[in-house]
């Protein structure tokens, strides 16, 4: 416009143009992918052992289509610069890849599986605060703590390794002796169990045993 030239002529102008919003383009194209593949990797993060396979699958047919967008994104620059027929047949490809990641991306945000997502952070900080070491946990005091309506959890519990809200405690009170009972050799057997919330030391001494298939004395003196 500047020069008096048509657009549809080429000009010196014109070809700057390009040159300097290409560039621009893929600076923005690798601002986005970065902000992408941090959400991506901390959405991976937060599932972690919680889905199945089914799910597993559809998160990495999402992580498949965000990398092939970023892919035909980053070639945009190149094949504006082209004419004819590589140019209509990248357009159609892309528009199908854009409908592709759209669709899968709207998919997964009306089914439960952001819900999902959102259970497992939950349940990873009620984890970290060590709340499962208190004596006489039951499903509506954890639910409490978690912020989560009970059928929500009792669902997630039940497609989880653990099946029910005693599995998942118990699990996590014979990882926490066992670090307690390394890291701190002057405990009791007894100081241990209460500690990591439970109530007699026979049950813990038969607990230990079960998950671990050596004694707690035992386990300390191997470590």
């Amino acid at each position: 416009m500047l020069d008096g030239i048509p657009l549809k002529q080429e000009s010196e102008a014109l070809r700057i143009a390009e040159y300097v919003t290409s560039v621009l383009y893929v600076l923005m194209q690798s601002s986005i992918f970065t902000m992408q593949y941090k959400a991506y990797m901390q959405l991976q993060q937060a599932v972690g052992e919680y889905y199945d396979r089914e799910r597993r699958d559809l998160f990495g047919w999402m992580g498949l289509s965000m990398k092939a967008m970023t892919l035909l994104a980053f070639i945009v620059p190149l094949v504006i610069f082209m004419q004819g027929a590589p140019l209509v047949l990248f357009s159609i490809g892309f528009f199908f890849a854009i409908s592709y990641s759209t669709i899968s991306l709207y998919t997964y945000g009306v089914s439960k599986d952001m819900e999902r997502v959102e259970e497992a952070e939950m349940s990873e900080a009620w984890i970290a605060s060590g709340a499962y070491r208190e004596h006489n946990l039951t499903l509506s005091i954890v639910v409490r703590q978690i912020g989560v309506p009970q059928k929500q959890l009792q669902e997630w519990l039940r497609q989880s390794e653990y099946r029910k809200l005693a599995g998942l405690v118990t699990t996590l009170r014979i990882k926490e002796a066992q670090r307690v009972l390394v890291e701190h050799r002057d405990w009791s057997v007894e100081s241990v169990a209460d500690y990591c919330g439970f109530n007699d030391r026979k049950y813990f001494h038969q607990v230990f045993q079960q998950y671990t298939g050596t004694t707690p004395a035992k386990y300390q003196a191997n470590h």
